[in-house]
């Protein structure tokens, strides 16, 4: 078993409250990603868990037993972090041998467990090398391979892509989930990278000043969005969220009027509509909203085209994901509609989604 609960976890430094009553479940061997931006406390959750970091209040729960004031190397628990963390003075093989050593593991079943784990994550024929000797990626493969010799049934990692470049972060990302398959491990890892949360997680937990703000599979964050937050944070690009102005059952953007079938059933407290990229298309003249290219962002299978009402009134240009193959040139007048079920109202208050039934 390898499950994990936190119960109203709350973390404080002096006056200032970090987290406040965090509550969330990672099952066994799920891959859980901790998501938000820099300074929402997912790193000191991380830590929390790791029995790095104290908890104010509250209870951490491993299968169920109260580890919270237990110590770190106690609680089973395996970890990566951003910064490799190896000892420069020891060879590959020496870094990933070193928890065991400690714990005066047998040489025999430390030679067995590399063996195994330098052939799961590719090192063979580096063991002999200092991590001087080393790329950015062949060290997270040491550290993962320390992480995993362990053979602790829960690994934390904490931001173990970021320092390095995109190709090889894609072909980490990979690697790893399909390590965390094959090992039948529990992995709650920590990012501020959504498309490192949507590509690799089972379930994916956002957080917002110290606080959940939406949690569930990837693709329900992305088609079931919370609130104009979890709009703006998940995709590439992210969701348009456009103010509109309510009069009795007319919507308007920027004083133009758009139809919706469900104008009899929102709320006064409306006060923005959120739309994806990918759900707008453009229309035939006086078909839709009128609006102006004002830039392209060519990305080789397809263009972000950024359009302005005429106007000008919204507060950042509307994005479109058009075909490659579009003839729109910066200042040309289009007409955009989108598909009506893809619509989401937001709240004026805590701009929240609003539920229509």
């Amino acid at each position: 078993m390898s499950s994990i609960q936190l119960k109203n976890i709350t973390k404080k430094y002096e006056d200032k409250v970090i987290i406040e009553n965090l509550n969330f479940t990672i099952k066994e061997e799920s891959f859980t990603v901790l998501l938000g931006p820099s300074g929402c406390g997912k790193s000191t959750t991380l830590r929390m868990i790791a029995g790095l970091e104290e908890i104010t209040s509250g209870e951490i729960l491993i299968d169920g037993k109260d580890v919270s004031k237990l110590q770190s190397s106690k609680r089973g628990i395996s970890m990566v972090f951003q910064s490799y963390a190896l000892f420069p003075h020891l060879n590959v093989k020496e870094n990933i041998l070193f928890g065991l050593k400690v714990r005066k593991v047998s040489k025999q079943t430390q030679e067995k467990r590399l063996k195994k784990v330098v052939k799961l994550v590719g090192l063979e024929g580096l063991l002999e090398n200092k991590p001087s000797q080393l790329s950015g990626g062949q060290k997270q493969r040491v550290a993962l391979a320390r992480a995993f010799v362990a053979k602790n049934k829960i690994c934390l990692m904490d931001e173990p892509l970021s320092n390095l470049d995109a190709k090889l972060r894609n072909e980490m990302r990979i690697e790893i989930k399909k390590l965390q398959q094959q090992l039948k491990m529990t992995v709650l890892y920590v990012t501020h990278d959504q498309t490192e949360a949507m590509s690799m997680a089972d379930h994916i937990i956002l957080l917002n000043k110290g606080e959940i703000e939406q949690q569930g599979t990837p693709q329900e964050l992305y088609e079931n969005v919370a609130s104009t937050f979890v709009g703006k944070f998940i995709g590439t690009p992210p969701m348009n969220i456009i103010k509109v102005k309510i009069e009795g059952t007319k919507i308007f953007i920027d004083d133009q009027e758009f139809k919706s079938t469900y104008s009899n059933r929102i709320s006064n407290k409306t006060n923005f509509f959120g739309i994806r990229p990918e759900d707008i298309f453009f229309v035939k003249e006086k078909e839709g909203i009128e609006a102006k290219v004002i830039f392209q962002d060519y990305h080789g299978s397809d263009t972000i085209l950024g359009i302005q009402t005429l106007k000008n009134d919204l507060e950042k240009p509307i994005l479109v994901r058009s075909d490659k193959k579009n003839n729109y040139q910066m200042g040309d007048r289009v007409w955009v509609n989108w598909h009506e079920s893809k619509i989401n109202f937001f709240d004026s208050f805590g701009e929240r989604r609003e539920i229509l039934s």
